[in-house]
């Protein structure tokens, strides 16, 4: 197996793993929303700091009105998708690849404001949306890898 097709493969499984986070924020985010009870999470309860809660029904948690999480979840699906489609079609995927790359790059940027903004505004840290960080790193450089070929 080729180098891109490894990248890729490692691509529909980060990206996958986005979908749960996002799915599961998103989730959490509602719950919050309408007074639901939230199941404790270990990661969230492991100091002090860490506060999913707290994060996840800020005014920041959401963008015109959409969760962060949901939007998340969608580009995360969009990801997927465009990487089976490279791997089904790799002929055609060349712009579509470059174009995803752009957006995970505005995704890092986009997480690195919202660390910021959970840390230094909010003053707590949810260690879920840490992982999505991870995973819009892991994106960027498995598209990095695809269109440096």
């Amino acid at each position: 197996m080729d180098k891109k097709s490894i990248a890729l493969i490692l691509a529909i499984f980060v990206s996958l793993a986005g979908m749960y986070l996002g799915a599961y924020l998103t989730d959490v985010h509602y719950k919050l929303e309408n007074n639901e009870v939230v199941e404790e999470t270990l990661p969230c309860t492991l100091h002090p700091s860490f506060d999913c809660d707290l994060v996840n029904k800020s005014v920041y948690s959401e963008l015109f009105g959409i969760p962060i999480a949901l939007l998340g979840f969608f580009f995360y699906a969009a990801v997927f998708s465009i990487a089976v489609f490279a791997l089904w079609k790799p002929m055609y995927a060349e712009v579509p690849l470059v174009i995803t790359h752009g957006l995970t790059l505005f995704s890092i940027f986009f997480s690195i404001y919202l660390f910021y903004i959970a840390k230094f505004v909010i003053g707590a840290l949810c260690p879920y949306c840490i992982m999505m960080y991870g995973v819009n790193a892991g994106l960027f450089i498995t598209t990095k890898i695809l269109v440096k070929e």
